[in-house]
Formats: C-alpha cells, sequence, structure tokens
C-alpha cells in the first residue's frame, strides 16, 4: 500500500515530467487559445482525471482533446498524455491563469512529488465587436447622472402633489365658506 496520499494526488505512480501552458500571451476577446498540457514518463499514467486549473467566469472552455503516445523501447514503455483545451475570452483585461501541480508517487523514491506549471499571463483586448471597458470613474459618472436625474424626477413629482393637495384643499375652503 501506498502512504497517505497528498491533497491533490492525481492517483499516478511511476516517474513523469510536465510542460505545459498557453499558446499565446495575447489574444482579443473572442477570439481563441490554447491551453496544453504534456505528462510523460513511465507509470499508469492513463488512470489520472483531466488535469486543468479553474480558468476565469469569463473565459468560455470547451472539453480538452486527450492525445496518447505510447512508446516501446530498451528501457521498457514510456507514455505521454497530452491536454489541449480551448479556451475563449469573452472580455477584455489581464487574466491569471493559476499555476499547476501534479502529485505522482514515485515508487523508487517511496515519495510522493510534485511537478508544476507556473501561473500564466494572458492580456486579452477588446475584440472586433466589442467596445473597450469603461473605466471605474467613467461608470460611476454615468451612474451618478442617473441617480442625479432620478432624484430630480421624484422632487418634482412630489412637488406636483404637494402643490395639487394644497389647491384642493384651498378650494374646499373656498366652498365652504
Amino acid at each position: 500500500p501506498l502512504p497517505s496520499a497528498p491533497d491533490g494526488f492525481s492517483g499516478a505512480v511511476g516517474s513523469f515530467s510536465i510542460k505545459g501552458g498557453l499558446s499565446l500571451d495575447s489574444v482579443k476577446a473572442g477570439e481563441a487559445v490554447s491551453y496544453r498540457l504534456t505528462i510523460s514518463g513511465r507509470g499508469n499514467l492513463m488512470l489520472i482525471n483531466s488535469p486543468f486549473p479553474q480558468f476565469h467566469e469569463s473565459f468560455e472552455s470547451y472539453d480538452p482533446q486527450v492525445q496518447d503516445k505510447i512508446v516501446r523501447g530498451d528501457n521498457g514503455i514510456s507514455v505521454s498524455r497530452t491536454y489541449e483545451c480551448v479556451l475563449i475570452p469573452r472580455e477584455d483585461g489581464s487574466f491569471t491563469i493559476p499555476a499547476y501541480k501534479f502529485i505522482y508517487f514515485d515508487p523508487a523514491s517511496g515519495q510522493y512529488k510534485t511537478l508544476t506549471i507556473e501561473a500564466q499571463s494572458l492580456q486579452v483586448l477588446p475584440g472586433a465587436n466589442q467596445p473597450a471597458k469603461q473605466t471605474t470613474n467613467q461608470a460611476i459618472k454615468q451612474s451618478n447622472n442617473w441617480t442625479i436625474y432620478l432624484l430630480y424626477f421624484l422632487s418634482a413629482l412630489a412637488l406636483f402633489f404637494i402643490i395639487l393637495t394644497l389647491v384642493r384643499w384651498i378650494k374646499r375652503r373656498r366652498s365652504r365658506n
């Protein structure tokens, strides 16, 4: 039996290496970019689940395409599994794709090992049919303009009802006299 597994253990047992990341570091909103991850080495790589980090909520993502490669050589069998996920950012801005950690058990050393792909930045520019985001100050000014107009409208409406009530009261008083 294996020693107690750490959080995030992939289920893989063997000796592995990892590489991957984004295909581009800058893209327009609405255009595709791919995130590729390749795990290779010797062991039971075929048992692991799809190993993707959490992408930003404004990214549309599709199920990854999986490509397996098995090579038989003088030193035994080596395996490679490549995952490729297509991402389509829907908003412009700067985004960080979080680091990915692959944890496996190495029977040669008797220890769990962690391989990491560092976090990556993705700059998303406004797309052809997408206006640039408003700055916070512009949004506040626009919001304040509507607030001021609403305040004026409600004040005028209140003044109208006060005058209407006052006119009715005066008419009733004159009719009694």
